[in-house]
């Protein structure tokens, strides 16, 4: 009996400690980040380079998720200030922030519908 309740109590902590590593996916929305993007932030471009030569999102920076050298060019961000992220639909930055968020960088948001949302949203106000 000793056995299983310590057992069930090692579990249970394990538990606990494996929640509060894992961090919730922060969301943002196409009206949220455009009341943004008026401000200086930090937004990012996790596509290609040539999907990005072809449409970006105002003054985003382009860091290709998939690059050898992606966490290497993190670092010209500023980590303890809000970054925001996006791709094409929401799949890539999705990934971008969960290496983001292990390199230290706790204020990260992905627009997850991507710039395919983003354009679509826009097509509705015009």
């Amino acid at each position: 009996m000793k056995k299983i309740i310590i057992t069930l109590i090692c579990s249970c902590f394990a538990l606990s400690i494996y929640a509060q590593q894992t961090k919730p996916t922060k969301k943002i929305t196409v009206t949220k980040l455009e009341r943004k993007i008026s401000r200086k932030i930090q937004l990012v471009d996790v596509r290609t380079a040539k999907e990005f030569k072809e449409d970006h999102i105002g003054n985003a920076i382009n860091i290709d998720v998939n690059s050898p050298d992606f966490e290497a060019k993190l670092q010209q961000l500023q980590k303890n200030k809000r970054v925001y992220v996006y791709c094409r639909s929401g799949k890539r930055s999705a990934i971008a922030l969960k290496k983001m968020d292990s390199l230290g960088f706790n204020k990260v948001y992905n627009l997850q519908v991507g710039i395919e949302g983003w354009n679509k949203q826009k097509k509705k106000m015009n």
